[in-house]
């Protein structure tokens, strides 16, 4: 059963952070719609905008190939995320006891295989919120690899990284393991996305 979760929401607060939920994945849309039927003056401002985002976030700090850039924060308090861990009743069942104890120990290091992806990753977006109240000493050190198309996109790349999130390279995988972070994997990957 669900844990750690607050279920004392109006059903309009529900039903606002659902729609603020799904919202995040607009700005990227819109972006893209200006950009195709926009005259041509604000397609040329709308594409100088993208291009001196993409090469300060993409191009010069490209966080997502060292160690991410989470914020732990928001998270863990961004309004639309726990509002819809409460509609969900999203939690964490019991965890075995092995793993409790090893979580534990000095320098503990884990990979997670996390299932089904979904069509955008609520899942793990939704969960990475409440790791912390079931394995603290990873969840700190936790990373997921993510798509590398998605730090191409202009406002999701700032939530997968605000989420923990790293490329999904084997290069990236492994520096994040030598630094002695643990890893998130979404083993169904693209195909999964699409059947979910």
């Amino acid at each position: 059963m669900a844990a750690n979760v607050d279920n004392k929401l109006s059903l309009f607060e529900k039903a606002l952070a659902f729609v603020a939920f799904h919202t995040l994945f607009i700005p990227p849309i819109l972006l893209v719609l200006t950009i195709l039927i926009a005259p041509s003056i604000v397609k040329a401002q709308v594409i100088l905008l993208y291009i001196a985002f993409a090469f300060w976030s993409g191009c010069t700090l490209r966080s997502e190939l060292k160690y991410g850039n989470p914020w732990r924060r928001f998270s863990e308090d961004f309004p639309p995320f726990r509002t819809m861990r409460s509609y969900l009743g999203l939690g964490f069942g019991p965890l075995p006891k092995e793993l409790i104890e090893a979580e534990k120990k000095e320098g503990a290091q884990f990979v997670f295989a996390t299932f089904p992806h979904g069509c955008g990753s609520e899942f793990r977006i939704l969960m990475e919120g409440i790791m912390h109240t079931v394995l603290p000493d990873v969840h700190r050190r936790l990373r997921t690899l993510a798509a590398s198309v998605l730090f191409r996109i202009p406002f999701v790349r700032e939530i997968a990284l605000w989420t923990g999130c790293v490329d999904a390279s084997r290069k990236t995988a492994e520096r994040n393991l030598d630094e002695g972070h643990s890893l998130v994997v979404l083993p169904g990957g693209e195909a999964e996305q699409l059947m979910t």
